[in-house]
């Protein structure tokens, strides 16, 4: 070995450790009763210099947001958006121009009110939100800590926050869906054929409540149901 060092050039470790640790080896080898140690050394040197790489967060709770567009922020044990990912078209527009990863959930959700882009849809939209979390526990503080949030920021009757179960989310994932909306398709397919799944994907979810409403009333949260002009208008849209 023409210069041992090299060998360690990628190790993660001072030259002054390299030098020491190398020096031990060498002038041990030599001596045939302590061989033996060869093994051991080489096990230790590996133990010392392997770098310590964190293991990659991964999701615990799943925030999804919708209008129209149709998001969903995954969140680790901290409320750090460890992903946002997009489930159309417009949620796609409207990621490309603001950045959600590495942030809180409270200062994620702000940057999206403030966008100009997003305030458009919302002017004259619904903002569904829904909270999933294995632990119960967390879920009910993310869904504490959002109201608490949009209240100060929106009017009653521009969006509704809840809860959703594994189930839910599970079967919402499996469709390319936001749970919160699933869960309101479910519901209106549970009284209707009249409508394909792909369908009531596409619609907004101001439009999906109005369907809902005339099936059953109370399945609508009483800040999100329509009002007669919403009716007119989802009428003529049909």
């Amino acid at each position: 070995m023409n210069n041992p060092l090299q060998e360690l050039n990628n190790i993660h470790a001072s030259q002054t450790t390299k030098e020491k640790t190398l020096h031990f080896v060498l002038k041990h080898k030599h001596h045939h009763k302590n061989l033996y140690l060869i093994p051991v050394i080489a096990c230790l040197l590996i133990l010392l210099f392997i770098p310590f790489r964190p293991k990659p967060s991964v999701p615990v709770a799943y925030v999804s947001l919708d209008i129209n567009p149709s998001l969903e922020l995954r969140l680790d044990q901290d409320n750090i958006v460890l992903e946002a990912k997009a489930y159309n078209k417009d949620a796609k527009k409207i990621l490309k121009t603001i950045q959600l990863q590495g942030q809180k959930l409270e200062t994620a959700i702000i940057n999206l009110l403030n966008d100009k882009q997003y305030k458009s849809y919302l002017q004259d939209g619904l903002l569904e939100i829904s909270v999933f979390a294995d632990n119960q526990n967390l879920s009910t503080n993310i869904e504490t800590t959002l109201n608490d949030l949009l209240k100060k920021n929106l009017e009653d009757n521009q969006y509704h926050c809840r809860q959703v179960t594994q189930e839910t989310h599970h079967n919402a994932s499996s469709h390319h869906m936001t749970a919160g909306k699933y869960q309101i398709i479910e519901t209106i397919m549970s009284y209707t054929s009249q409508y394909s799944l792909n369908e009531l994907k596409e619609m907004t979810i101001l439009q999906l409540y109005t369907i809902l409403y005339t099936f059953n009333q109370e399945d609508v949260p009483t800040h999100c149901q329509p009002t007669h002009n919403q009716e007119n208008h989802h009428q003529n849209h049909h």
